[in-house]
């Protein structure tokens, strides 16, 4: 920082050296506002972002029979189960449903 001194030994800021603004661009108020106004997924798409990250865990059931229930979202994981046939499953993945994971219920 430049300093100079004034009168009587104070220092003096050059211009320009004081507080700096933060300059906001138009666009970056446009992207916060087109995320924060996004609309929430469809049901339909939901249930197949569901049905794909069930599949994923369980890779050896057949994914069309899989009868979805008891969705929840919280801010840092989904829950939910599934039932196949006569088997039953408790499952949950990350917030975005990704690497879901099901275990038999008990």
């Amino acid at each position: 920082m430049a300093r100079r001194h004034g009168r009587q030994g104070q220092v003096v800021r050059s211009k320009g050296q004081g507080r700096r603004a933060v300059l906001w661009s138009p666009a970056i108020f446009v992207a916060i506002g087109v995320a924060a106004c996004s609309p929430p997924p469809s049901p339909e798409d939901q249930t197949a972002a569901i049905r794909s990250a069930t599949a994923t865990a369980l890779p050896d059931q057949p994914a069309a029979q899989f009868v979805i229930s008891g969705f929840s979202r919280g801010p840092a994981k989904s829950s939910w189960k599934v039932a196949v046939g006569d088997k039953h499953y408790v499952c949950d993945a990350d917030e975005l449903l990704r690497l879901p994971e099901c275990k038999p219920e008990a």
